[in-house]
This record gives structure tokens, sequence and C-alpha cells, in this order.
């Protein structure tokens, strides 16, 4: 890995904005950041990991720096933690993996600096210029009110479920509520849709944090993400429901075949997410217990 002293000197050097009056002044200075830059590229591409990153995206010299160019012109020259942000992003593995990463998969580029400043934010390194493991208490508390959040919304969701659905009688009590319980567990099925939103957002961005670490992988968190997903998904399918029995209550057309097709779905998602629910439950025995 690049010596934390070389990234300070060359963040100071591509780091620098000059106004008119001081190009004027310093005629050097196109040259010193031009063959600052070309450090930076060499650096790259003679570095261990650095090439292999690089490699992997099929880049030259003369594309990186292309890239370089681009992100500084895209709002990415700012400073974090003292160093210039496209220096320690390019002289950084794990960060030069993810900005390739990322651009790869065309997100935009306002996205991925602001993404790459939070993280470049926790970077740390020890005496031996190697990333110290990183402060993730905050994250892993969170995750674990995660965990105690999802598994209320599961158990509020099972509340309506039986509600709903009693094994000791015939479908035909669904139709037995009042026009006002079918309203009632469509705005609360709403609600808990809302806060999965929510949720899978956060999830993806302490995942982000996470792969800092190394301490939980993203195949990991990927288990958690569908989960959500398919409640999000099932919850919906039974919110539609819950209305559209109101609607019927209300004397509204509920076609047989329609009920039956949505109930096939509804019924489909329940095993999906008894499938995955199990696979959640070891994510959080292995990383809370």
């Amino acid at each position: 890995m690049v010596e934390q002293i070389e990234i300070k000197k060359l963040s100071n050097i591509l780091g620098k904005t000059l106004d008119s009056v001081e190009l004027l002044l310093d005629s050097n200075s196109s040259k010193k950041s031009e063959d600052a830059l070309n450090k930076l590229i060499f650096l790259v591409f003679n570095d261990q990991d650095l090439k292999k990153i690089v490699a992997n995206y099929n880049l030259t010299e003369d594309e990186l720096k292309e890239e370089y160019h681009l992100f500084g012109l895209n709002g990415g020259g700012q400073w974090v933690n003292n160093n210039y942000l496209p220096v320690i992003t390019f002289l950084t593995p794990v960060l030069l993996n993810l900005f390739l990463k990322n651009r790869s998969e065309n997100i935009g580029f306002f996205q991925i600096i602001d993404l790459l400043y939070n993280k470049a934010s926790v970077l740390k390194f020890n005496e031996d210029n190697k990333l110290d493991k990183i402060d993730l208490h905050y994250y892993h508390k969170r995750l674990n009110d995660i965990r105690v959040h999802l598994f209320s919304i599961f158990n509020r969701f099972i509340e309506i479920d039986k509600k709903t659905f009693s094994f000791f009688e015939t479908l035909k009590s669904l139709f037995k509520d009042t026009s006002q319980d079918y309203l009632d567990n469509y705005n609360s099925l709403n609600h808990l849709s809302e806060i999965l939103n929510t949720m899978k957002v956060e999830v993806i961005a302490i995942k982000d944090m996470y792969s800092l670490s190394f301490d939980i992988r993203d195949d990991d968190f990927s288990i958690l993400i569908d989960y959500i997903k398919i409640l999000k998904q099932i919850i919906s399918v039974f919110s539609s429901i819950q209305y559209k029995l109101y609607q019927k209550s209300l004397s509204k057309e509920y076609s047989k075949e329609d009920y039956n097709t949505d109930i096939q779905l509804y019924f489909h998602l329940k095993n999906e997410l008894s499938h995955h629910g199990d696979k959640v439950n070891k994510f959080f025995q292995k990383h809370f217990n």
C-alpha cells in the first residue's frame, strides 16, 4: 500500500487551488500538478494491491487519468481528514475499488463522491500504514436496534394475518369483518411498509460501513436486505387484499378469481418469507450472540 506520507505530499500539491493571480506568480504550479498526477498514476500501476484493482476494470493509465479528472470536475475536489479526496481514493485499495465498481455500474458521480467522502472520513491507519480496525460500535448498535424493530414489524404483520385468516374457519370468514376492520388493517400495513423502506436504506448504509472493516461479509447483509424486501412485498400484497375486502364490504366488486390470484401470491410470498427468515435468524445469531 502507498505510504501515508506520499498521500499527504500528493494531496498538498493536487489539492491546491490557484486563482489567476497565483498562476501568474507561480509559473511552475501547472507543471507541479502535472508531475504529481503522473506520480499518482505511476503509484497506482506499481502498487501490488492497486494495480490488481485497476486490472479488474481493464483501465489503461490514460483512462485512469481521465477518471481522475472527471472525479474533480464533478465535485470530488474535497478535503477529508487532511487528505485530498481524489488522492486518497485513488491510492487506497478499498476506496479505489469502490469508486471503479460504482463507475462501472453507471452510478452518478454525486452519489459516488458522497459515498467515498463518508467512507474516507472513518479511515484510520496505524504505524505500519495498515487500516486500523474501524470503530463500528455505533453501527453495530443500530443494527441490533434494526433487528429488534424488524421482528416487531414481523410480529405485527402476523397478528393481522392471524386475524384475517383463521385456521378453524372457512375462507368465507374473510368477509365477516366490518369495513372499518379492513381499513384499519390496510392503514397499519401501509405504515409498516413505510418503516421497512427507511430500514432498508439504513441497512444498505450500514453495510457500506462494514465493508471497510470486513467484519461482516456483503453476502450476509444481502440475506438481511432480501428478507426486508420480501417482507415489504408481502405486506404490500396483503395491504392490497385488505383494501379490496374493504371495497367489497362497501358492495364494490372483488371477484373470486381475483381473490384467488391474490391469495396464491400471498401464500407463495409467505413461504419465501419463512425460508429467508431462517437465514436472517442465523445472521443475527452469528453476529449478535
